[in-house]
């Protein structure tokens, strides 16, 4: 789950809770996204401004390299807290 609001990544493992977890975040987090429709959303806004729907932007596009681009999804990245929990392997 993701907050941009709270700029926040909660990385979900199974069988620590998690679930209980996202239920208690996506009430306080709403609207959040998963990293599933991040990826969607990431991929739809540069296929409509590469596609040159809007000039600028597309001009911004077909300038900036894939690795620029990258870079700027990872700068964003980095500046958020990222949080998950994980179970004691000696507790199974």
């Amino acid at each position: 789950m993701i907050s941009h609001k709270h700029k926040c990544i909660f990385v979900e493992i199974p069988k620590t809770g998690s679930t209980s977890v996202r239920a208690i975040l996506g009430k306080a987090w709403k609207p959040h996204l998963n990293l599933w429709q991040v990826k969607n959303q990431m991929e739809t806004y540069w296929t409509r401004y590469g596609g040159r729907k809007n000039r600028i932007l597309a001009s911004l596009y077909m300038v900036l390299s894939e690795e620029r681009r990258r870079e700027i999804g990872r700068k964003q990245f980095e500046t958020y807290f990222k949080f998950g929990f994980v179970r004691n392997p000696w507790d199974r």
